[in-house]
């Protein structure tokens, strides 16, 4: 196991595959002395994350409508069908609430509660890196995704084959679960673990890149369609 220092920039990016070589290069080119790692998620192996729900099998174009109400749920999950009404304008709380159904059925959000890590003590977070033996990636990793610890977990294409989230309480609690946990399972052949003293966006709080374009970012602006 390895602790590295926190001075390599890890950033997890919702993107196309094909964009991961893109991202990479303009990583480099902001970052020119720094480290950059491209570690690409393997889509259909996403075992432990935010979402409980997988993505559904075909994508479907959202609209304006549909990413202003997203928006408005984001800052506030338990906001009104009529509350949503009153700041779009032009809809009906009617409206509001097929297209928050339809947009719950098709596996495009969930509205649900969201822990505060911190608030509950467990203050510090790290991602480890994992390195298992060939052909047991799969069978480690559902193994894994059982232990509370991990709050997100994937498989990987690139320089590492599984990628945990862990959450503790101090770092004794960090290193004790790495190597009397994680390394002791059978089939890891060897971790690295990034400490994350500092958290700049969450995933919990990612929108799709065009929501916000409209109207100055503003998603209470009114629009002229009711989009029942």
């Amino acid at each position: 196991m390895t602790f590295r220092n926190p001075c390599i920039i890890l950033i997890r990016v919702e993107a196309p595959f094909s964009d991961a070589g893109v991202i990479r290069q303009v990583m480099l080119a902001r970052h020119p002395n720094r480290r950059i790692r491209c570690v690409t998620r393997n889509s259909p192996i996403a075992l432990k994350s935010s979402s409980s729900k997988r993505l559904p099998a075909a994508m479907r174009k959202i609209d304006q409508v549909d990413r202003k109400i997203i928006a408005l749920l984001n800052q506030d999950g338990r906001m009104s069908s009529a509350e949503i009404a009153r700041r779009l304008g032009g809809i009906t709380a009617r409206a509001v609430a097929n297209r928050i159904n339809a947009l719950m059925e098709e596996g495009i959000i969930q509205v649900r509660a969201v822990v505060n890590p911190e608030a509950l003590g467990f203050g510090v977070l790290a991602d480890v890196f994992i390195e298992v033996e060939p052909g047991r990636v799969q069978e480690v990793a559902y193994r894994l995704a059982d232990l509370p610890q991990i709050s997100y977990l994937a498989c990987a294409t690139g320089e590492t084959d599984i990628i945990a989230s862990v959450r503790a309480r101090d770092i004794q609690e960090l290193y004790d679960f790495v190597i009397e946990t994680l390394a002791r399972i059978p089939g890891v052949r060897h971790t690295q673990s990034y400490t994350l003293p500092l958290r700049i966006k969450e995933n919990t709080s990612w929108l799709p890149p065009d929501t916000l374009d409209e109207d100055e970012g503003n998603p209470s602006a009114p629009h002229q369609a009711q989009g029942e």
